[in-house]
């Protein structure tokens, strides 16, 4: 399976992107990840997370509000979507329709912080997205990021979850 890998010098903007947002708002991490839920970039502190299945479950997530919006009539997918935890947050924010930010921070995190300079962010993202383009397939690069069954068994875990409720 190929894997996007972005160049040297648009993995360093972005790298700089993500380490400017995470020290405005005292953020854990950022996470770059497209559509599919690939991860492209992570900045921040990571230990004891793993950001290749939270990109994809991010990306999952945004799938399933973007279904949302359209049953509901919306012209365009949500753009911010946000999850509040007991420790941390979840923003996450659309780049141009390929894309996806996503910035987990504390709770103690004023949200209007992280929401304002996660915008700043996605913006100077989405400047360099048409950019993209010049993403290099790189055969064998990676690997599948989650088992071929993540889809059933997601659906089994959540069906499991919801008849204990």
């Amino acid at each position: 399976m190929a894997r996007l890998v972005l160049s040297e010098a648009h993995s360093d903007r972005v790298e700089k992107i993500l380490r400017e947002l995470l020290g405005k708002t005292g953020a854990r991490c950022a996470i770059l990840a497209d559509i599919s839920g690939q991860l492209l970039a992570v900045e921040g502190r990571v230990k004891g997370l793993d950001t290749t299945v939270l990109a994809a479950l991010i990306a999952g997530n945004v799938a399933a509000t973007a279904e949302m919006a359209r049953l509901l009539g919306e012209r365009k997918h949500f753009q911010i979507l946000f999850h509040q935890g007991e420790e941390h947050n979840l923003h996450l924010g659309a780049i141009g329709t390929s894309f996806l930010l996503a910035v987990v921070f504390s709770v103690q995190t004023q949200i209007g912080l992280v929401r304002l300079f996660a915008m700043r962010a996605a913006e100077e993202l989405g400047k360099m997205a048409p950019e993209w383009e010049s993403l290099v397939m790189v055969p064998g690069a990676s690997t599948q990021t989650v088992p071929e069954d993540f889809a059933q068994t997601l659906a089994d875990e959540l069906d499991n979850f919801l008849k204990q409720e």
